[in-house]
């Protein structure tokens, strides 16, 4: 139990430090409690509680430079689980595998985020008489396509996003049809289309594309390094325990696996409803 000072007389704010002692990196709920008798007690009433992300010496903010990067969250979802330094089943290497999968997920489901937004300068070189172009080879791997430019000089403009179905009803044979400077774009599936078709002149220009790159894969060789998605630490940690939790099996696991996956879907609306509205 730590005693806390109130900040001045009829302040009602209390303060105290964080046990130095902890060197742990995870995420802890700290309780506070009214003490009633002499000492603390376990059935002093709680007066409130709150989660303190440490980094094993300090306070931090999630998502921050100097947060408890991937070691952390793989420590928290440890003890979470009553796995702690597991080699058998709550592994570090699983959390990790989970922790990536879930940061992805986020990354799709959160189609606007900004902390992913890339500009390709040089994507694509247009080719004569050539309209689908493929984006396999994009490096950072692209996530969802956002917008294209055509790139030359005085000429350059933003192209008009055409959904697929509409550009083929409008253009259901473009090589037969218009050539020039491309106006339109469509994705269809890992390529983009471009209209008209370029030409001679077109060729060697550039197609700069605008996307949302995949976030960056967490490894076990750097268990310090932190997410591409800002403030995302609390559901990477609710969905990857959720998956720990199924692989050690049983009806009370499965039943907290059910439970903490019902916070990672609750949290991943949460901060999609924050974070979409980010990207203009």
């Amino acid at each position: 139990a730590i005693t806390l000072a109130e900040a001045a007389s009829g302040a009602c704010r209390y303060a105290g430090s964080f046990p130095a002692a902890i060197t742990t990196a995870a995420v802890y709920d700290v309780q506070a409690r009214a003490q009633a008798g002499a000492n603390p007690a376990s059935v002093d009433t709680l007066a409130g509680m709150v989660e303190l992300s440490w980094s094993g010496a300090a306070a931090v903010v999630e998502g921050e430079a100097g947060g408890v990067g991937v070691g952390g969250m793989v420590t928290e979802i440890q003890a979470l689980t009553g796995r702690v330094a597991d080699v058998e089943i709550v592994t570090t290497a699983r959390c990790v595998r989970w922790l990536n999968e879930a940061q992805l997920d986020i990354a799709k489901y959160c189609r606007g985020h900004v902390d992913l937004e890339y500009k390709h300068s040089t994507a694509i070189t247009l080719a004569n008489g050539v309209y689908s172009y493929s984006m396999a080879s994009l490096s950072p791997a692209l996530l969802h396509f956002l917008r294209a430019h055509y790139l030359d000089g005085d000429n350059s403009r933003e192209l008009d996003y055409v959904a697929t179905e509409d550009f083929d009803k409008d253009y259901p044979s473009p090589a037969d049809l218009l050539t020039g400077i491309p106006t339109e774009v469509t994705q269809r599936g890992n390529t983009v289309e471009v209209y008209p078709v370029p030409t001679a002149d077109e060729a060697g220009k550039y197609l700069r594309l605008d996307y949302i790159k995949r976030p960056t894969a967490f490894v076990v060789s750097s268990l310090s390094a932190l997410c591409d998605l800002s403030d995302a630490d609390r559901g990477l940690i609710y969905f990857a325990t959720a998956e720990a939790f199924k692989a050690i099996g049983g009806a009370d696991a499965m039943a907290q696996s059910s439970l903490y996956m019902q916070y990672y879907m609750a949290w991943k609306e949460s901060y999609r409803e924050e974070k979409d509205g980010l990207l203009m």
